[in-house]
């Protein structure tokens, strides 16, 4: 079959009518990011991730100064530069458009000097990818400021560490305060006089904090002063200033907590204020905008400026539901309702989260002309009489920054889930940022027939290949929020791949089959994980395994499934999150009776009998949501090591440290009877993914240094993904090495070890990013230790150590 062909037919677009495509909403991404590290304890400790990223910072810095290892592999680019991801602000220099700067949601900031064609990260050496809010010095475009903690609620919005500058065009930065602030929803710089800055912080997320409100510096930088305050569930999400008197200001403040149990995204204390001197005393505006109640959600609000009396603010309710816009052309004495959840156009402009959108902006030159961002982006060329669409769906969904040229205000930057898109004719055409490599993965793996084809689930951007390897040549596949694929490895047209909750299809000549539906055998009242599990067979092509509360099994490819396991999740789900659920399935892959699974709340299980009975192992290991467990795996000479290592599993965990540091990586060589923590040196970080590879050549191991590894395991090289990048050990006898170089402290959620050529080889690793797209390294010298020398006899002539 020709796959291009395949793609073609099926690539699908929201809203595409096919019948063989399935057609999903968009939405975004869920609590399961925010559950799996704040489990049990419902919160996640934000004192606790910064000191786990001083510890990575700290680690790397030794490593590179000592050079621990003896060749560092050098990570590159693996794409996709040309899909995008989730832009949160943006910012070009107004004199010369044509310099621009994307605030990333884990992605950094990028800086492009080209009208977004060609793009460089400017904001990695500070280690804080999430981003929030990007401000520009009217007088100086050299000098920008980066609130770091993405505002947009969303479940897998990182925190930051504070407010950022530059006076270099992104050279160098320096934190500039307001550490515990979280989430910065907008930076305002005074116009004539550059030291004098106001910053919106919305504060924790995921708990209460009184870090939060309007702060004001006027030295630039150095000190800040909390000038409004509401409580410590009450952030400041937007502010927006009247550039003719610019001690007038107005605040959008929004109620909003996030728990295991429920999301509240509105109170009675969200609301619109007014200051007129500078910050120093605020009024709550009222008089025609919504009075105080329980579902007032989150607000946007911008002044016209060119004329500054007419102001115009968005509402959205608690859950999410749009509310209404509104307009004061008096500076806020009273307000006009333009529309509200009746109006045909804008009623689903929010869809139901508008906790993830809620911004406008406002013509520099027109105060008639409004840009309102959601789902879809619409404006009015009317001052709100009237609204339709701003880019008669040329872009991609789920709208967030928004920058007009003050100067020229038909040059316009758009940011949004899909990336970074400009305009120069006021939305008439657009053209996407490209070499734009920020898309957020969730899963990714390659084809072992055709190794440069690479396949990965994505959020927001549906599940993607490239079918040449070419970093701009991904395609989508499968819509909505992809998770994990696989493909057959007897047949690299026949595709697994899935959307959220578990929705599971095989892609196979043209057609998409839908795998755990009604009729499936998979009980469908079972609850199912956001990124619900699937494993193939290492035994059998035909042979597969997914998870709900329960590991299932089907023979016959997924056409039919019986149940594999008895109900191993026990946790009840509450509020807005899952639980109960089965997180990762790992089959040996030297002993066909053996299997694995992990939950999210914190059981590890294991088969020795091809499903007849399974063991709880946990008891001895943390109360955390497991995210992998990893065999052994010998590769190409699996065959030949039939027995060998089969009671040898790996298992991580997610979640920060409490009081006492966390252990995040254990190994077993008992079938899970004694465990034994191995994260030795690592940073108290959560572990996304684990991989287990063994060497399977004599190479002369050092004295063990533990009790339970056996001669066949001096040859497993562990490499492991976590919240900020990768880290390898050689299993019994080396440290923690941290592989650093050509990649950004970016949270890499999914690993993928890539052999090539004759057998042992060449052997790639692949990093799936969840903010800056995928890596690739050749570690075939971490394969390969000092004492096999001769590369050329790779692929043959080696003793097996089973011989």
């Amino acid at each position: 079959m020709n796959f291009s062909k395949l793609l073609a037919l099926t690539i699908f677009i929201l809203g595409c009518s096919s019948a063989e495509t399935p057609k999903i909403k968009e939405m975004p991404a869920s609590d399961w990011f925010f559950a799996q590290r704040a489990y049990p304890q419902g919160k996640i400790n934000f004192d606790a991730y910064f000191q786990s990223l001083q510890q990575t910072k700290n680690l790397m810095n030794s490593q590179k100064n000592s050079n621990q290892l003896n060749t560092s592999p050098q990570w590159e680019q693996a794409g996709p530069t040309n899909i995008g991801g989730r832009v949160t602000a943006v910012v070009a220099d107004p004199l010369n458009p044509n310099v621009v700067y994307a605030g990333c949601a884990v992605g950094g900031v990028l800086k492009s000097t080209n009208f977004g064609q060609n793009w460089i990260p400017v904001f990695d050496s500070t280690g804080v990818l999430s981003v929030g809010a990007i401000t520009m010095d009217p007088l100086n475009s050299d000098v920008l400021w980066v609130g770091t903690g993405e505002a947009n609620s969303s479940g897998d919005s990182y925190g930051g560490n504070g407010i950022y500058k530059t006076t270099n065009g992104g050279t160098t930065w320096t934190h500039s305060g307001l550490e515990n602030s979280h989430h910065i929803g907008r930076i305002v710089v005074h116009p004539t006089n550059p030291n004098t800055v106001w910053v919106a912080a919305l504060g924790s997320l995921f708990g209460t904090n009184s870090e939060r409100g309007v702060y004001k510096t006027t030295d630039g930088g150095t000190t800040w002063t909390k000038q409004f305050f509401v409580d410590d569930t009450t952030g400041c999400v937007d502010l927006s200033i009247n550039p003719q008197n610019p001690n007038e200001l107005y605040a959008a403040f929004w109620h909003r907590i996030r728990t295991p149990v429920y999301r509240k995204v509105g109170g009675t204390t969200s609301g619109i204020y007014k200051t007129t001197d500078g910050g120093t005393t605020w009024t709550l505006l009222s008089n025609g905008l919504p009075a105080p109640s329980p579902t007032n959600g989150r607000i946007g609000v911008c002044v016209a400026p060119s004329q500054p009396s007419t102001v115009y603010a968005v509402y959205s309710d608690h859950p999410g539901n749009f509310k209404g816009v509104y307009k004061t052309t008096n500076s806020g004495t009273s307000w006009t309702e333009l529309a509200n959840s009746n109006d045909p156009t804008l009623s689903s402009i929010f869809s139901n989260f508008g906790w993830y959108f809620s911004t406008l902006a406002v013509n520099p030159v027109n105060h008639n002309n409004v840009v309102l961002s959601g789902v879809q982006i619409y404006q009015t060329n009317n001052g709100g009489t009237t609204w339709d669409s701003f880019d008669n769906g040329q872009m991609h969904v789920d709208h967030h920054a928004f920058w007009f040229n003050p100067i020229v205000p038909n040059q316009i930057y758009c940011g949004n889930d899909g990336g970074l898109y400009y305009t120069s004719n006021s939305g008439n055409t657009f053209t996407k940022a490209e070499n734009f490599p920020i898309t957020q993965f969730y899963a990714i793996t390659h084809d072992p027939q055709i190794t440069n084809r690479i396949y990965g689930g994505t959020q927001d951007n549906n599940t993607l290949v490239t079918l040449t390897g070419a970093i701009d040549g991904y395609e989508s596949i499968l819509g909505g929020d992809g998770f994990h694929c696989l493909v057959d490895p007897g047949n690299s047209n026949r595709v697994y791949a899935e959307y959220q909750w578990g929705n599971l299809y095989r892609i196979e000549n043209g057609n998409y089959s839908f795998l755990v539906g009604q009729g499936s055998g998979i009980d469908q009242t079972e609850p199912r994980n956001w990124s619900s599990p699937v494993a193939l067979s290492p035994y059998s092509d035909s042979t597969l395994y997914f998870g709900t509360n329960r590991v299932y099994k089907s023979t016959n490819r997924g056409d039919t499934w019986t149940a594999f396991s008895p109900v191993l999740a026990t946790a009840t789900s509450t509020g807005n999150l899952v639980y109960g659920t089965v997180t990762t399935i790992a089959p040996s892959y030297t002993n066909p009776n053996i299997v694995w699974a992990g939950t999210d709340d914190g059981n590890v299980w294991v088969t020795s009998n091809n499903g007849t009975s399974w063991t709880n192992v946990s008891a001895s290991l943390p109360d955390r949501w497991c995210t992998r467990i990893a065999t052994v795996n010998f590769g190409f000479w699996n065959q030949y090591y039939q027995g060998v290592n089969d009671s040898v599993a790996y298992v991580s965990f997610s979640g920060y440290k409490e009081n006492d540091p966390l252990s995040h990586l254990w190994r077993t060589g008992n079938l899970g009877q004694t465990w034994e923590d191995i994260s030795g040196n690592l940073p108290d970080v959560p572990i996304n993914d684990v991989i287990a590879y063994n060497n399977p050549i004599i190479v002369n191991p050092p004295s063990k240094t533990t009790s339970e590894t056996n001669e066949f395991e001096y040859g497993t090289r562990l490499f492991i993904g976590t919240d900020f990048g990768v880290f390898f050990s050689f299993v019994g006898w080396s440290p923690w090495e941290f592989i650093s170089d050509g990649m950004p402290l970016a949270p890499v959620f999914d690993l993928e070890l890539v052999e090539e050529g004759p057998p042992f080889s060449t052997f790639t690793l692949l990093a799936g990013t969840h903010g800056r797209s995928i890596y690739k390294a050749d570690v075939t010298d971490l394969i390969f230790p000092d004492e096999v020398s001769e590369k050329s006899n790779k692929a043959s002539g080696y003793e097996l150590a089973q011989n």
